[in-house]
């Protein structure tokens, strides 16, 4: 049993699967490779400018990377860019760990609500409710007192939440601003989509190694890639920034391996 090279491979499925096809070949290629050396020169190439673009050292097979060299990218490019977004978050005294995801092709920060500070009017009606109920209460003898909540309170939360809503919608700002940095999230979500691919087209050689049926494997690779492609987000905390899809394949791998029994002989 083989996977056809045109039509059932995952890269086919893929926006561009010419490209994407050769690029993997290209990557297998270069596997018994010095890494260290190949990623220096790779280094030495977006250092000094020559692109502006990591994705295009993939993309035209400039280097010809392999899936480890790809994993370093990551990693290299991604150590600015979680600077510059954990600067800003502690400017606007973000502490807490967000999300930040893909939506209509623009990178938003989510979490943000509208949920503003109450009005004298709004008070003024919260007040009337409870009064309505401590009537109530107190015609009934067989229920309980109400709780009635301190009104400070209520105004410190909702304060709180609307200096916190504020501080997401101005790192929002930030973003919508800085076209360049929605383009460098969108080239590691890119990158990381193209090494989380890599493994799982690797792993499907092995599973056409143990004989388990093509649909299977066709089945793996697109249920993959749909899995994947749906983790358009990263995680920014005081840790640091996550990509989302990072080590996805892994569990992936994990769940096919238990499922078509490949220890079963170890």
């Amino acid at each position: 049993m083989q996977i056809q090279t045109t039509g059932l491979s995952l890269f086919d499925y893929m926006s561009d699967p010419d490209k994407s096809d050769q690029t993997l070949k290209s990557l297998a290629q270069k596997q018994q490779q010095d890494l260290a050396g190949e990623l220096g020169n790779l280094t030495s190439t977006i250092s000094l400018g020559q692109t502006d673009n990591p994705l295009q050292v993939l993309e035209s097979g400039m280097g010809n990377v392999n899936l480890k060299t790809v994993n370093n990218m990551i990693a290299f490019n991604m150590r600015p860019v979680a600077e510059d977004l954990q600067q800003m978050a502690d400017r606007l005294g973000i502490k807490e760990p967000i999300e930040i995801k893909q939506v209509d092709g623009k990178w938003q920060v989510q979490g943000l609500t509208d949920d503003k500070p109450a009005t004298e009017a709004d008070e003024e009606l919260a007040a009337s409710d409870t009064d309505a109920e401590t009537t109530e209460t107190s015609e009934s003898e067989a229920e309980p007192a109400t709780e009635v909540t301190d009104p400070a309170e209520d105004t410190a939360d909702q304060a709180e939440l609307a200096a916190h809503n504020q501080a997401l919608q101005r790192l929002q700002d930030y973003l919508d601003r800085n076209e360049g940095l929605q383009k460098k999230l969108d080239q590691l979500n890119a990158m990381s989509e193209f090494y989380e691919f890599g493994q799982t087209q690797q792993f499907a050689k092995q599973l056409q190694e143990a004989d388990v049926p093509e649909a299977d494997v066709v089945n793996f690779l697109t249920s993959s890639r749909e899995y994947i492609q749906g983790l358009d987000s990263f995680s920014l905390s005081a840790n640091g920034l996550d990509l989302t899809s990072r080590g996805e394949s892994d569990a992936l791998i994990d769940v096919a391996t238990k499922q078509f029994d490949l220890d079963a002989g170890e």
